[in-house]
């Protein structure tokens, strides 16, 4: 089981996108900002002020209605709900069949033992409500011509960290289920 972090933990917006048909989610895309170097383990504070400007890039740079991503996670093991189990914009073309979960991770820089954890506690949650037992990086969703989720990431999920079926216990901190 993994704890969620409401929305509300890193803004006041409601979130937006049509609830998920789970019986179409064939499975998870994974992401990174690109954001330069490594980032480290930030603070709740920090991770809510990044998440705050990307939805701020997201609505007002690029015109969506919301955030890219269904969730994500920090190098602190801490999991967010950003669009939750709604059909977010994370991947062209694969929207409404994926969820899109987003790492707050520099380009340089391998993920925690606490992020996989977390990571993997949240996709065995996703999969009790329906989610296919799909995994990518977003380079490998057709339609999308990007270096998402960078070498480390992609790394886990070839390697089959990210698949790994333990992560039983909660992981994460404190807060409401999406």
């Amino acid at each position: 089981m993994v704890t969620i972090l409401a929305r509300s933990r890193w803004t006041s917006t409601a979130a937006k996108g049509t609830p998920f048909r789970w019986a179409r989610v064939r499975g998870i895309v994974c992401h990174y900002p690109a954001m330069g170097k490594s980032v480290g383990v930030l603070t709740a504070a920090q991770e809510a002020s990044r998440l705050r400007g990307w939805r701020n890039y997201h609505v007002g740079t690029l015109g969506w209605s919301d955030i890219g991503y269904n969730y994500a996670i920090g190098q602190s093991g801490r999991v967010y709900s950003l669009r939750g189990d709604r059909v977010a914009a994370h991947a062209v073309g694969h929207n409404s069949r994926t969820v899109g979960v987003l790492f707050i991770v520099g380009d340089n820089e391998a993920l925690t033992p606490a992020a996989q954890a977390s990571f993997r506690a949240l996709r065995a949650t996703l999969r009790k409500r329906g989610c296919g037992s799909g995994l990518w990086g977003h380079t490998e969703m057709s339609g999308n011509s990007t270096r998402c989720p960078g070498p480390y990431i992609m790394a886990d999920i070839r390697s089959g960290v990210l698949k790994s079926a333990a992560a039983a216990a909660t992981v994460g901190g404190g807060g409401a289920s999406a």
